[in-house]
């Protein structure tokens, strides 16, 4: 017999919209000078707020790794939380937790892992119960501050201006659109992040030592980068790659330092922590400084093949990010 089907008013996914993410790392790295700026005060903005929660790196790392363990499960059950929901949970189910595991993934000794934790339960940001252990959320482990996020979707919308004269989307897609995508998939842009941010710090850890050392030597790069910017600008420069750009910092010849107090005053790491640190950067050849005590990135470090293979490795990990985050908006909007 025939059979007659009512019409449903059904949302399909658009899928001629998705991007790949060979297009916006091609994108990325034929253009990140474009995008240096933004994406610096981005990384900027994370460590010092990562910082200020326990004035330690490392403690707040083993932190949002359990979150992102969190969320991974919540994605793998196609429960997405939105910023409200999100705000609303008053404690994270981690299960339980693995001193080897952590140790392991995060690159830290099992002696400081077991004290780190032990240090989170003793202030009760991580509480053990029957079933294992809870995140505290009441500890304000996640701010509710909108700025990192609109730094970001400013970042994540001035690259879809790139993708988009590439031809790579029909149109740009506004900063104010990014941001209603990630308020309303809150936790899984979160667990995205973390997937992006989580490898890019172990990599800096295992060249640096530890965080605070690298977060010293990214303000220095952060601060030159307003020069290199300057530079580019008055010399109508077009560079091609993210080695050119690099090579650039190197290579620059006006150079306007930074000094102790400011990295201190910057980063909120105590000034005789940073003055600590800078030594030992500048034992390593990661720092220079001046006769006007101001401290420089060193420029064979910056052309080196391991910053080489850091800053390769950054492009392909943000490649990574964007691509999922371009397409959460466009699949769903």
């Amino acid at each position: 017999g025939i059979i007659f089907l009512k019409k449903m008013n059904i949302q399909t996914l658009d899928i001629k919209k998705e991007i790949t993410r060979a297009e916006v790392h091609t994108s990325l790295e034929t253009n990140f000078n474009k995008l240096s700026s933004d994406w610096f005060m981005i990384q900027q903005y994370w460590l010092t707020n990562a910082y200020a929660v326990y004035r330690d790196h490392e403690k707040y790392l083993i932190l949002f790794y359990l979150a992102k363990k969190v969320f991974e499960i919540y994605s793998s059950h196609y429960r997405i939380l939105n910023w409200n929901e999100f705000f609303n949970i008053k404690a994270l189910n981690v299960g339980k937790l693995s001193i080897n595991e952590i140790s392991r993934d995060l690159k830290i000794s099992r002696e400081t892992a077991r004290r780190k934790i032990a240090e989170l339960i003793k202030d009760t940001t991580i509480i053990k119960n029957d079933s294992g252990f809870i995140l505290n959320t009441k500890r304000n482990i996640f701010t509710r501050s909108r700025e990192f996020i609109k730094n970001l979707c400013t970042f994540l919308s001035k690259t879809s201006d790139i993708l988009k004269d590439k031809k790579n989307i029909p149109q740009s897609i506004k900063s104010s659109d990014f941001e209603k995508t990630i308020i309303k998939n809150y936790s899984y842009a979160w667990k995205l992040w973390f997937d992006r941010q989580i490898p890019w710090l172990l990599d800096r850890k295992e060249i640096f030592n530890d965080l605070e050392s690298f977060h010293i030597w990214a303000l220095c790069i952060q601060n030159q980068n307003y020069e290199v910017q300057k530079y580019v600008k008055s010399n109508n420069l077009d560079l091609k790659n993210t080695s050119d750009f690099f090579y650039l910092h190197s290579t620059i010849q006006k150079k306007i330092g930074i000094n102790a107090m400011s990295l201190s005053a910057i980063s909120n790491i105590p000034r005789a922590t940073v003055i600590r640190k800078l030594k030992i950067l500048l034992k390593k050849n990661f720092l220079t400084v001046d006769n006007n005590k101001l401290y420089h990135p060193d420029t064979k470090f910056l052309t080196s093949s391991t910053a080489l293979k850091l800053n390769k490795n950054a492009i392909i990990g943000l490649s990574s990010f964007v691509t999922k985050i371009v397409n959460l908006n466009n699949l769903s909007s």
